[in-house]
């Protein structure tokens, strides 16, 4: 799995960069979010709580899947702004809390 950046762009009101990216998976599925997450993190050298999936989007047929990730200033900022949905899905907001 080879992940490559394609667009940076700086979103200075809310505090983040939106960044897009193309995911080459060679001969396997769609990558989890999970994994998807950790590497784009690692790649841009930020922790994971400041990491938000938006999506992956995968076409039948191809080894090319395209995503969405909002990176954050902070852990807070990430919470403050994303949807709710958003951050149970991915396991940054817990059961009680999201009501």
């Amino acid at each position: 799995m080879e992940i490559e950046i394609t667009s940076r762009k700086e979103n200075p009101l809310l505090h983040r960069e939106e960044v897009e990216f193309i995911i080459r998976h060679e001969n396997e599925g769609i990558p989890s979010r999970k994994v998807v997450k950790s590497k784009i993190s690692a790649m841009l050298n930020k922790d994971q709580d400041q990491v938000v999936l938006q999506y992956i989007l995968g076409s039948f047929g191809s080894h090319v899947s395209k995503g969405r990730v909002h990176v954050y200033d902070s852990a807070e900022e990430a919470l403050q702004n994303e949807p709710k949905y958003l951050l149970k899905r991915q396991g940054m907001l817990q059961e009680a809390e999201a009501e």
